[in-house]
């Protein structure tokens, strides 16, 4: 029981005990006394014994109180201020005179919690710092998910989802079905994710991922639930810390929808081109035949037999004509580009000559989308700036750029004349340089069915003018409906949470007993002001 009072009522009773004994032991000393004299000595021993019992009781008061306020006090107040340095403000003092009559625990305490209070700011620092580290860590891994061009999903081998970025929003057409923690199959289907999953765990099982080529990662195509949109990727997966076993894996992906409608069609093409071809040829044999074998007919019926060749070739020349035709086409579609914003696009020209000595480029005009390779066209246009400043000694260029319903139009812009068709006509077929490969200027408008030229405008400026494919979506219309604000989702503890399920994970909803919260809010950024309205 003694442990639940404080120490000063501790001492108090100390004190009080020896107290209460003083009278007890001087009432047995003055009996046996008594016992022992002749007479009637009990008045004066009584009144000395009780004179000496009061002094003593005095005295013992004197030295607990004294003992109390030196000791007691300052051990409890020394106490409260680590108490309060510990746990409440590591900044409090403990004053120098608290503990003048406790020899060295006073110096001894104010130097420990110096030291504790220098260890804890120097551990608050090193927190601070790996804080500061881990948050710049999450912003380059944010950084770097958001600007890439594919979609990114991160799963644990439960299949649920760990980490997704907005392009895979975007590829997936999101609906609002991805999320953390959620299964990925409620977006794609999943007989390829099990059957890829089951071969690249084949393949570490065995050991083969070392040597294999792809080591952990195979190519994979997949689509959404609903068959409407196919996608094609790469799966990789992500070991454990032993490097034996997988953990989770990585899915890259991007919408191949609309190659793979071309892929589709170009089959059909050559398919339809081969059935279409195979007549004209077997009759153009036949003819050719009969032609060969006909030495002595009349000239009448060689002249028939020619006039059936020549018009079966005709018809072939047509049909090869129309199969060229259709066949570029095919080919521009397949090439990879993108939707680019213009602004963009001619900001990375104008950068180009930030530096250089003599050029300056501005972009004008208003921001439009264009549908093109942005490399290849940046390659083209720096080449026939390039080309400008050699054969004209033109300086200044102005870059615009404007979008029609079909297509949209590039332009560089300087004061002076129009280029002649043969000299653009040799800038255009001369190679690119900068990692373009082989392809000339030419290649590069062919890849975009384009054209480039030269003209005259007003107030003595002249234009070199090329086209390029108008957007494939609606970039204005789609702002209204884009993905939530945030660049990354992910959550690397739902590794951790397959070792932690027990038996309750594993039963089903309808068994268990539990409440439904749902709630209402204006958006999930309280820190800019959205608010909770309603909970059911």
């Amino acid at each position: 029981m003694i442990e639940r009072f404080s120490l000063r009522a501790r001492i108090a009773a100390f004190f009080a005990l020896i107290a209460v004994a003083i009278p007890l032991v001087m009432g047995v000393a003055i009996w046996l006394a008594v016992l022992r004299m002749d007479g009637n000595p009990i008045p004066p021993l009584v009144l000395l014994g009780g004179a000496a019992c009061i002094a003593l009781i005095g005295l013992i008061a004197w030295v607990g109180h004294m003992f109390d306020t030196n000791v007691a006090r300052p051990i409890v107040a020394l106490s409260r201020d680590l108490q309060t340095m510990m746990h409440a403000n590591p900044d409090h003092e403990i004053a120098d005179g608290a503990a003048q009559y406790l020899g060295l625990l006073g110096p001894i305490v104010r130097e420990a919690s110096e030291a504790v209070r220098q260890l804890r700011s120097e551990a608050d620092s090193k927190v601070a710092d790996a804080t500061a580290a881990l948050e710049r860590q999450r912003s380059r891994l944010e950084t770097v998910l958001r600007d890439l061009n594919e979609g990114v999903i991160v799963c644990n081998l439960d299949h649920q989802v760990l980490l997704y970025n907005r392009r895979a929003l975007q590829a997936l057409h999101y609906g609002g079905n991805l999320g953390l923690g959620r299964s990925i199959f409620t977006v794609v289907n999943r007989p390829p994710f099990l059957n890829t999953l089951e071969r690249l765990t084949n393949r570490v099982t065995s050991g083969r991922y070392k040597s294999h080529p792809d080591h952990l990662m195979t190519p994979m195509v997949f689509a959404t639930p609903d068959g409407r949109h196919v996608l094609q990727g790469k799966m990789s997966l992500i070991l454990d810390d032993t490097q034996a076993a997988p953990e989770s894996y990585v899915l890259t992906f991007s919408d191949a929808t609309r190659q793979m409608a071309a892929l589709a069609s170009r089959d059909s093409l050559l398919k339809n081109a081969i059935s279409d071809l195979r007549q004209p040829v077997k009759e153009l044999r036949k003819e050719c035949e009969q032609l060969i074998s006909a030495a002595g007919i009349h000239r009448e019926a060689q002249h028939v037999a020619v006039s059936g060749i020549a018009s079966h070739c005709h018809s072939l020349s047509e049909l090869l004509d129309k199969l060229a035709s259709d066949y570029n086409s095919e080919d521009t579609t397949l090439w990879p580009m993108s939707d680019v914003n213009s602004a963009n696009l001619l900001s990375c020209i104008s950068r180009r000559y930030r530096e250089h000595p003599v050029v300056h480029c501005d972009v004008s005009g208003e921001a439009c989308w264009l549908h093109c390779d942005s490399n290849l066209i940046i390659e083209l246009m720096d080449r026939l700036i390039r080309s400008l400043l050699e054969t004209t000694g033109t300086q200044t260029f102005a870059l615009a750029a404007s979008c029609g319903e079909h297509r949209g139009t590039l332009d560089i812009i300087w004061r002076g004349e129009p280029v002649p068709g043969d000299v653009l006509a040799s800038w255009l077929d001369a190679q690119l340089e900068n990692g373009a490969g082989v392809m000339t200027g030419r290649d590069v408008l062919d890849k975009h069915r384009s054209d480039a030229w030269s003209e005259a405008l007003q107030d003595g400026r002249a234009s070199l003018r090329m086209t390029v494919p108008a957007p494939l979506s609606a970039h204005a219309a789609q702002s209204s409906g884009a993905p939530p604000v945030r660049v990354e989702f992910y959550d690397f503890d739902l590794l951790e949470r397959r070792e932690e399920e027990g038996d309750l994970a594993r039963q089903r909803l309808r068994d268990l007993t539990y409440v439904v919260f749902d709630t209402e809010t204006t958006g999930l950024e309280p820190s800019n002001g959205d608010e909770m309205v309603s909970i059911a």
